[in-house]
């Protein structure tokens, strides 16, 4: 309809459905809302696995070395990856907080390639705790997120991909946008929570 996309998969008794659209024109931040129905009669746990890189400096899928510094930050369920000659900032973010995550292409594909990644066969990410900013020259954000699906049900949940121009803004398209819900299962606060204080 122009304003959403929706892509469907059906595959092993798993349906899956994208539903992919702008929460605001004028911001740079897209929504994917994903619908994950077990077809089967029996109970399953599944893998959801989004991956991005972004275009921080020019419409070039390679960054110059060490220019992109990447982190995760668990208050918002993000990989931040940061241009640091732009200051722009990359946004993949989840409304529940993953199992795993990685930055870089390089852990993502491994020996495999970007149509057959290492990383989905082995599950090998890393652990999603705050940490410093890295630098990558290959810089991606990859979420490992899991999700227990009962007989003949579903289970949705929000991502979101963007880019800010500095990390306070990208921080606050996340908590505007998606407000995730962070270890203790609380949400984080949004704009009219705060609006009401």
């Amino acid at each position: 309809d122009g304003k959403h996309i929706r892509l469907t998969n059906e595959s092993n008794d798993i349906r899956t459905l994208i539903d992919a659209h702008l929460p605001v024109a004028a911001d740079p931040v897209e929504l994917w809302e994903v619908t994950v129905e077990n077809l089967s009669s029996s109970a399953k746990q599944v893998k959801i696995v989004p991956f991005l890189r972004w275009q921080l400096d020019r419409p070039n899928l390679h960054y110059p070395c060490g220019q992109t510094g990447v982190k995760y930050h668990c208050g918002t369920n993000a990989v931040l990856a940061t241009h640091q000659t732009t200051g722009k900032v990359g946004i993949l973010a989840s409304e529940i907080a993953p199992e795993g995550i990685l930055e870089s292409l390089s852990a993502f594909i491994g020996k495999g390639d970007i149509w057959h990644p290492e990383a989905l066969e082995t599950l090998a990410f890393h652990e999603p705790y705050d940490r410093e900013t890295s630098t990558a020259e290959d810089a991606c954000g990859t979420l490992l997120v899991g999700v227990d699906l009962p007989a003949e049900g579903s289970v949705s949940l929000c991502l979101m991909m963007g880019c800010g121009h500095y990390e306070a803004e990208a921080v606050n398209f996340i908590k505007s946008y998606l407000r995730p819900r962070i270890d203790d299962g609380t949400l984080f606060p949004g704009k009219s929570e705060e609006a009401g204080e």
